[in-house]
């Protein structure tokens, strides 16, 4: 069959039936607000920073130079799509950057984002592609048409119907380029039938996604047979073995450490003694210690992993872990009379020799690790750490003889990791992946946790 036949095969809504119709009516009429403006920008931005994770997730999977010239393409514009939306649109509408890094997303557009990460890391290269070219398409004419009718109207910012603009265009490299990744998809296996798989079930999604900049409701029945991971089938063989490279997404590294963080934390001798109601009010006085002789190292730590690793995903996780640490010490400080240490002078070196190796390793991180292995063991650690804490401090908190501002202490760092922890390691793996860290070496280092945390524990139990 032809190649063009899969492009015939995929419908985007024509100009009578417009997946942004919701969007159109409202600049039609001269509604287009500031909010609905607003909206469509949150929006965009969040899918484009879904879309650079997933391409360039698809530039490691494929390396070969059709379908990697034509992701390095789609990536490309992605980000000078984002530059522009940062630099120009935002501030026109008076949004910061940082309003549009923490802000929620509406759930037509976590539907949306979870599709293209589901794509990127199922599908094959022809499918792949399809799905991207399909999307430039459907995007390029709501743009185009949202354009022509805010021309109209001019309380609407300029840089925004600009930008606007600047999407109308289907240029070759997504045009022409998919017949090119579509051939090379075949030639090497992929299935005539998973081709059209992913970009047949894009403009529901697509629709939805407008509805929502639009401010309308979202009808479950829009969305029901097309949510990610359930109505739409992404199964691993529309991905022929050949192209498998055994390579681990970022969700996959974190799942992988489940079992880890499970081992270090079953067993713990301090919530055991707290169960058993036998723990002592010196064991939380060291506590206190080796949290705050730990935290020397890792203040040093983190704050060089910022200076190495400047990209703007490690340097948000790792300045956030800086910052949650060094507030935490307040907290210590204001605990330490509770355990006989007056004044807050607390001693900044272990005397005890296996928490001062403890201390000694933490240290590494900071010189040696690549992002995804520190991004990955800091997750891990985290994961450990609330854990313990939050079972100790449920059964210990009643106690006699239990410090209640250690307690608290214990209780500051949750039951999990915090979702800025959480979001960032998932983005710092992602960058850390495409800078080409292994994830053999990410996995092998988050597991050193493990011997750390004997050190630790045993001089907190023991003395």
């Amino acid at each position: 069959m032809p190649l063009t036949s899969f492009l015939d095969a995929v419908h985007t809504g024509g100009a009578g039936n417009p997946v942004s119709q919701d969007v159109l009516a409202l600049a039609s009429a001269g509604r287009m607000d500031t909010d609905a403006c607003r909206r469509l920008v949150l929006a965009e931005h969040q899918t484009c920073e879904s879309e650079i994770k997933a391409y360039a997730f698809l530039l490691r999977r494929y390396e070969h130079e059709e379908p990697h010239q034509f992701f390095t393409y789609a990536r490309n514009r992605a980000i000078s799509h984002r530059h522009r939306l940062l630099t120009s649109v935002a501030p026109a509408l008076g949004l910061p950057q940082a309003d549009l890094h923490i802000a929620e997303s509406t759930p037509a557009v976590r539907r949306l984002t979870a599709f293209l990460t589901r794509v990127a890391c199922h599908a094959g290269p022809g499918e792949a592609a399809l799905t991207i070219r399909t999307g430039v398409a459907s995007w390029s004419r709501s743009c185009a048409m949202l354009a022509e009718a805010l021309d109209r109207h001019r309380d609407v910012p300029a840089a925004l119907v600009a930008h606007l603009h600047a999407h109308r265009e289907n240029p070759a490299p997504t045009a022409d380029g998919v017949l090119r990744v579509i051939a090379y998809g075949l030639a090497h296996g992929e299935p005539e039938q998973g081709i059209t798989r992913s970009a047949s079930v894009l403009e529901p999604l697509h629709r939805a996604w407008w509805r929502s900049v639009a401010g309308a409701a979202e009808a479950q029945d829009d969305h029901r047979s097309t949510t990610p991971g359930s109505g739409i089938p992404l199964p691993e063989q529309t991905c022929p073995q050949s192209f498998r490279r055994g390579r681990m997404n970022p969700e996959q590294l974190v799942e992988a450490m489940k079992p880890d963080v499970e081992r270090f934390v079953r067993g713990n001798t301090m919530v055991e003694s707290a169960l058993a109601k036998q723990v002592r009010g010196d064991q939380f006085k060291r506590l206190l210690l080796a949290e705050y002789q730990c935290q020397e190292a890792e203040l040093s730590s983190y704050g060089q992993l910022v200076a190495r690793h400047r990209h703007e995903d490690p340097a948000q996780l790792f300045s956030f872990t800086l910052l949650t640490i060094a507030e935490s010490r307040k907290l210590l400080r204001e605990g330490a009379p509770s355990v006989g240490i007056e004044d807050g002078r607390i001693p900044a070196v272990p005397v005890d020799e296996g928490l001062y190796q403890v201390v000694r390793d933490l240290s590494w991180l900071g010189m040696h690790a690549g992002p995804a292995e520190a991004a990955l063991y800091l997750h891990t650690d985290l994961s450990t750490w609330c854990t313990l804490f939050s079972r100790i401090a449920d059964a210990a908190e009643n106690l006699p003889d239990v410090p209640g501002p250690v307690i608290t202490y214990m209780r500051s760092w949750g039951e999990r990791p915090p979702a800025e922890i959480a979001e960032g390691t998932l983005a710092v793996l992602e960058h850390g992946l495409s800078q080409g860290e292994e994830p053999d070496r990410i996995l092998h280092t988050a597991r050193q946790l493990g011997a750390l945390l004997e050190g630790y524990w045993n001089y907190v139990v023991g003395g």
